[in-house]
Parts: C-alpha cells; structure tokens; sequence
C-alpha cells in the first residue's frame, strides 16, 4: 500500500520521473536514479481514479488521465496539490489512457470511446477523431501532421498502428501485420523511427516511420509492457509488469532496472513521464 508520503522535500529536482499507478490510484515521484522522492497525488481527495499517464502541458500544470472517471484534472508540479478538472465528459471521452499536447491544445486517447478528443488551452472540446477503427487503442504520439496510435490488432486492417492526419481527421494508412505486432502497447520516435512494445509478446519492435516497413525486434524478453519512452539521457526506458528497466538504444543492451514493483512503493504502474524543470 502507498504511503501518504515518502519523503521531506516535495520541490521537483531538474528532471523528475512519474509514474502514474493505475491500481493504487497514485501518482509517484523518483529522481532520475530510480530513488524515489515521495507520492505525488493519491486517492479520492486529489481525484485519482485509476490514473494512466500523465504529462507537463504548456502552463507549467502536470495533466493525469483518469482511466475510472473519464476525467483529465491539473496538478501543482512543486506540491502536488490538485489545482483542477481540466475535462470531463464521457458522452466525447471514456476511459482516457493517454494524452499529448501540440502546441497548445491537448489531445486525449479514449479506449472506451474508440477516438481521439483534441480539447483547446480553456478546456473546451474542439473535435473528435478516429471513431470507431481506433478499437483497443492503448498509446498514441504526435509527429508533425500525423497521429500514429498504438492498438490491438485490428480483425479488419489486419495492423496494429494506425496513423492519422489530424488535418484530416481521416486514417492516412496503418501497418505492423500480425507476425509482426501482436498488441501495440506503447510507442516512442527516434530519427525516422518508430519503437513498438508488444503487450503479448514481451518485444520492442522498429518500424521506419516513413514506410511502416519492420526493421526487427530490438528488445525482447519483457513482461507485459506497457509504456515505453525514451529518456533525457537518450536510453530508452520499457515498463513492464516487474517495474521500469533501461536499454541501449542502438544494441537494445539491458542496462539496468531502475524501478521494481515488487520494492513495494507500486501495485500496477501503467505509465510514466519525465519532467525537465
């Protein structure tokens, strides 16, 4: 179980690691080490219902996706203190797993929902895309024009990364075949290419960003991932079932792990973002 708080000095250090608990209904704090600095936000108090992810958006504010409510609420980065319920409308947005801002609008993944919400600065729902091909999306990033979005694979396309012109709003093209990705999990680019975790298969595949062509498995052996994300020291960071683990980017080398699930602090971490101050 979390502890209300784990340490004295709650101020963010120059880059910050959180990890958003989805079963223990908590956002937690590390230092780039892995060492952990306290809990950030917990329980019904600060409305945390199965959080999933969270990220820093253009007002300085940490945004959280509540999987449970549907809700998306602000956060102080120094304290932690709720600052409030930025978006929250399940009739437009279920079950949110993920979110990326561009510019200064957010977009919002909704599983339940099959779509993709763009909200503006204020709050407001601007559009939704995606509906109803986006079925079991999990991770979406934001490259330029496009959308690439992370889902099971799809019984119709036959592929689990679609990708999406948010001018548009239409599906552009999708790719990874079955053989090649099972369920898509999460995802991260680097120069033209885009990294892949495969919940089922334990894998981080690459794919050429341009073409959708597979340029093979660089990790492999992992439990359950969930969330991958490439570090400010350019290693590339996997969450699985067991905790949070580095890799070299180029040889796919296992470096070391930084968090460990079984240390008692999580339950079942779903996502995780760095923060630079």
């Amino acid at each position: 179980m979390l502890l209300a708080s784990c340490a004295a000095d709650p101020e963010v250090s120059e880059t910050s690691l959180f990890v958003s608990d989805y079963r223990a209904n908590a956002i937690v704090r590390y230092d780039t080490a892995g060492e952990l600095i306290d809990v950030f936000a917990a329980g019904a108090e600060q409305r945390l219902d199965r959080p999933v992810n969270v990220k820093r958006g253009p007002d300085g504010l940490l945004y959280s996706v509540g999987f449970g409510r549907g809700d998306i609420n602000r956060y102080d980065l120094g304290s932690g203190a709720m600052a409030d319920t930025f978006y929250w409308d399940t009739r437009t947005l279920e079950e949110p797993v993920e979110l990326e801002f561009r510019g200064e609008h957010l977009f919002v993944l909704g599983n339940d929902t099959k779509n993709l919400v763009e909200i503006d600065r204020d709050g407001r729902f601007v559009r939704e895309l995606g509906y109803p091909t986006m079925r079991g999306a999990q991770d979406f990033v934001i490259d330029g024009d496009f959308a690439y979005v992370a889902t099971e694979s799809h019984p119709t396309l036959g592929s689990a990364i679609q990708v999406w012109n948010l001018t548009t709003g239409t599906l552009e093209r999708h790719f990874a075949a079955y053989d090649e990705i099972a369920f898509a999990s999460g995802l991260t680019l680097r120069d033209g290419v885009l990294l892949v975790s495969d919940f089922e298969r334990g894998t981080i595949v690459r794919f050429d960003l341009a073409t959708g062509r597979s340029l093979g498995a660089l990790v492999e052996g992992t439990l359950l991932p969930v969330e991958i994300d490439i570090g400010p020291d350019g290693a590339l960071y996997v969450l699985d079932l067991k905790g949070l683990h580095r890799y070299d980017l180029a040889t796919g080398a296992k470096l070391d792990q930084l968090i460990r699930v079984a240390d008692g602090v999580l339950d079942r971490p779903l996502g995780f973002t760095f923060v630079v101050d």
